[in-house]
């Protein structure tokens, strides 16, 4: 995308299409600014805020045997660690479209390649997607197999 403000305005394009064509309920929300994690919630209780359709053990070992993270409050936490919640969240509802926009953009180099790393594996034993609305064209040319 051209800037933040296409970004925005694209990513809310898509979400009011899936509404309008009553499909929501397919689709999953990864955004930085609207992430819909519940503060007073436990990291785990907000995993599993939508129903739970997918085992807890296709989430990577980083978060299953976590269970200090797991059980503590989801409050200040990283970015990362936001988008981790919101994207397994997605994948344990199992969700066939998960739309980010504004994620990655705030995330170092490594983080944003760790991050695209560890989504491979769960979208494909799902049989999902992620689409990625960002500004960052070095993203997408670091990145051609996943384009």
């Amino acid at each position: 995308m051209r800037d933040h403000e296409q970004t925005n305005n694209v990513f809310q394009r898509y979400v009011k299409q899936f509404v309008d064509a009553g499909i929501m309920k397919d689709i999953g929300l990864i955004s930085q600014t609207d992430t819909a994690i519940i503060p007073y919630l436990t990291v785990r209780s907000n995993l599993m805020v939508n129903q739970h359709k997918v085992p807890f053990d296709i989430l990577p070992e980083f978060i299953r045997t976590d269970k200090l993270f797991l059980e503590n409050p989801a409050t200040d936490l990283s970015i990362r660690q936001q988008l981790d919640i919101q994207f397994f969240r997605s994948v344990l509802a199992n969700k066939r479209f998960m739309f980010m926009a504004d994620g990655l953009d705030n995330l170092s180099t490594d983080e944003a390649r760790d991050f695209l790393t560890t989504v491979v594996q769960p979208l494909a034993a799902i049989e999902s997607s992620l689409i990625i609305l960002t500004t960052d064209k070095s993203l997408v040319e670091a990145n051609p197999k996943l384009v």
